[in-house]
């Protein structure tokens, strides 16, 4: 890697879809993997959840995310995605997967159970009120200012999981490695 190269886990978009949503928070943190004998040029940036295969070349300034092909060269590219609709919703339909993979790989790395705190960004999934939330999450609420609107959401729908340690259980055997 040369100079300053950015290598995202996450995004910050949950700000955004936190308030456009009127107070649902959707995390979005995904590992990246980087293969051997690759070159990552200046300025680049390389967001969450890419997969970069051996013998590349990440030109400088480069955008990389997805699966980036084993003995491929990169340069810079840029396009519009999605609408925010559609982004919202497919981060919805992400959200229980990324949290079984955050699970698995912390208790991979870890040999244990991950704190319910690394679930800062998916607590929607088995926090069952606003009553229920530990320091980590509730700043979470607070971030962007709107997290009175963020504790009426969380106490008006129902999470996916009726507790952290069943969300746990959930995930045992449902983390595969890639």
């Amino acid at each position: 890697m040369t100079g300053p190269v950015t290598i995202l886990t996450h995004d910050y978009s949950v700000g955004v879809t936190k308030i456009w949503s009127h107070g649902n928070v959707l995390g979005s943190q995904k590992p990246v993997i980087i293969g051997d004998n690759v070159f990552i040029g200046w300025g680049a940036t390389i967001l969450a959840g890419t997969t970069i295969g051996d013998n590349c070349v990440i030109g400088a300034g480069s955008v990389v995310s997805g699966h980036i092909e084993g003995g491929s060269i990169w340069g810079v590219s840029g396009k519009p995605v999605c609408s925010l609709e559609e982004y919202y919703e497919r981060r919805k339909r992400k959200q229980l997967g990324e949290a079984v993979e955050i699970h698995g790989r912390f208790k991979e790395r870890f040999q244990k159970v991950p704190p319910k705190e690394v679930f800062h960004e998916y607590f929607y999934l088995f926090t069952p009120s606003s009553h229920d939330l530990c320091d980590a999450f509730r700043a979470k609420l607070d971030d962007h200012g709107n997290a009175d609107e963020c504790m009426r959401w969380l106490d008006t729908h129902e999470p996916s999981f009726e507790s952290f340690e069943s969300f746990c259980e959930y995930t045992e055997g449902r983390f595969y490695r890639t």
